[in-house]
């Protein structure tokens, strides 16, 4: 299912009066935009991930703006690089300028007018001897409402972003029933999704794992 065809099955669900002008299909196709960037970033989705080989330190040499890193690794021994946050580097040595052996690796989103194409990947200290490969998430960009362009989630998913997307109809229409009722099924259908995209190899069962305060829930 593309864009288009989504945004087709949201005005079937009831709300074709939102095609009637430009101000309903505004809302609607930002409604849909806003549905599958939630859906795509719920969790580190195998699909939203991009890799990067041969990259020189630093670098904002990015296929699409990075949302996340998961994990920078030496090409030459595939060792990791551990990630720090800039501030914490900045109070222990100072000068992030000097170059080295990589220790650790930090993101600098440089945003500017919303577009985080800029952002920066770099170590400390800067490591210009080798090369890396990088792979982070991306955010899908925002489609016009005749986009072909095919929604990102697998294919048998497509209907949990309209679903997604009439959520938001459904409340911005006081509709509090409906929402209810789908918000439902949207939560049990992202958590099937979860599952089968999410989890590890079979070999084994999945240990259970909880975190500080019993608040949430993990396996690996």
């Amino acid at each position: 299912m593309n864009f288009a065809d989504a945004l087709t099955e949201v005005y079937a669900r009831g709300f074709d009066y939102l095609s009637q002008d430009d101000a309903g299909r505004t809302r609607a196709v930002r409604w849909l935009n806003q549905a599958h960037q939630e859906l795509c970033e719920a969790y580190p989705w195998s699909f939203m991930q991009q890799t990067l080989t041969g990259v020189n330190m630093p670098t904002s040499a990015w296929f699409v703006p990075p949302r996340a890193i998961l994990n920078v690794v030496w090409e030459s021994t595939l060792a990791p690089v551990p990630s720090a946050d800039p501030q914490d580097l900045v109070d222990d040595f100072g000068d992030l300028t000097a170059t080295g052996n990589a220790q650790y690796f930090y993101l600098l989103l440089n945003i500017a007018g919303g577009v985080a194409g800029g952002s920066t990947l770099t170590t400390y200290p800067v490591d210009t001897s080798q090369t890396f490969r990088v792979t982070y998430l991306f955010s899908p960009p925002d489609y016009d409402s005749d986009s072909s362009q095919d929604l990102m989630p697998p294919p048998r998913y497509h209907d949990l972003v309209v679903d997604m997307a009439v959520l938001k109809a459904y409340k911005d229409s006081d509709n509090f029933d409906a929402y209810s009722a789908l918000s439902a099924i949207v939560d049990r259908r992202v958590g099937e999704m979860a599952t089968a995209l999410m989890t590890p190899g079979l070999d084994r069962p999945p240990a259970i794992q909880a975190v500080r305060g019993g608040e949430a829930w993990g396996t690996y």
